[in-house]
């Protein structure tokens, strides 16, 4: 539900020129949006934003100055992260080519159009069937092997976190669900760091007898990473308790730096093909809420049991 997006800093000068496309850039791509750009040629946010200022507009007063300047603000905030080139001494053109060789991007935008794969140029980016139009809402069918499909890239392009939230997700469906997802991490990725991975769960609570009827965290920490063999792979369980006031039974879904995306059945699955299940991309306002809720600041009680 995400892509990789290489965008040629001359491309994005161009579109600093037009408020119309200036204006569809903040809102296609970034956090909240399928779009996120890639840090290559660069690694970190700050030579990233060097890079792309650099090779922009002279005037930084002007009008179209301005623009670029907000437009890599916004890559900067959020992007898949590679390592750097050994040689920076090529044009972006020529490095492109030979990363792309290597690790592929899912879409890359520069004009004139380059002969690659995947590779498409502001006058055809929007012609029908363009690899640049992407769903924000996709039903598959509630096996594991659509869920896997749908959410990799999510996966494959966090260097920093990701976090599953589900009240049921101390189910064995959804621990399997879990452990298959974990399996992609390792998979193609562009960034040998490997993401901090918290699962959130909700306490059973058996109303007739009142006990805690679910696992506990450890138990299901354990259930997950049984054969489950990637190298500095680190997962948290965290048992959330019933509390006044809070939302937490109303999160299905999956965050990473790069976005989240939402379902209202969550990760235990069925595996009756006969069963679909609707992904969403999460909004911008509505990812930033719940990213806030349980990566900067936990607003729910924890359970603590052996």
């Amino acid at each position: 539900m995400i892509h990789e997006y290489a965008i040629a800093p001359s491309v994005l000068a161009s579109w600093a020129n037009s408020s119309r496309d200036y204006r569809e850039f903040l809102r296609e791509y970034g956090l909240g949006s399928p779009r996120i750009i890639s840090s290559f040629p660069k690694a970190k946010a700050s030579k990233l934003r060097g890079y792309f200022l650099t090779n922009g507009p002279q005037d930084i007063d002007s009008i179209q100055g301005q623009r670029y300047i907000e437009m890599v603000s916004l890559i900067s905030e959020a992007f898949v992260e590679r390592p750097a080139p050994t040689s920076s001494d090529d044009s972006w053109e020529q490095m492109i080519v030979s990363e792309h060789g290597n690790k592929p991007f899912n879409v890359i935008i520069a004009d004139p159009k380059l002969d690659l794969a995947g590779c498409v140029s502001p006058s055809c980016m929007y012609n029908q069937g363009s690899s640049w139009s992407h769903e924000r809402q996709a039903s598959v069918q509630r096996q594991v092997t659509p869920a896997v499909e749908l959410l990799r890239n999510f996966l494959r392009f966090s260097t920093q976190k990701v976090v599953f939230i589900d009240p049921y997700g101390w189910t064995e469906s959804a621990c399997n669900t879990i452990r298959e997802l974990l399996k992609t991490i390792v998979q193609n990725r562009v960034c040998s760091k490997i993401p901090q991975i918290s699962l959130y769960y909700k306490e059973k609570i058996d109303t007739r007898n009142q006990y805690n009827s679910s696992p506990s965290a450890s138990a299901i920490q354990q259930q997950i990473m049984e054969g489950l063999a990637v190298e500095g792979l680190e997962l948290q369980v965290f048992e959330l308790k019933e509390a006044v006031g809070d939302d937490v039974f109303h999160n299905r879904c999956v965050l990473t730096e790069h976005g989240g995306a939402f379902n209202g059945h969550g990760f235990g699955l069925s595996d009756d093909p006969a069963h679909t299940d609707d992904w969403f991309l999460l909004e911008r306002k509505i990812y930033e809420k719940k990213w806030m809720q349980f990566v900067d600041e936990c607003r729910f009680d924890i359970a603590t049991r052996s």
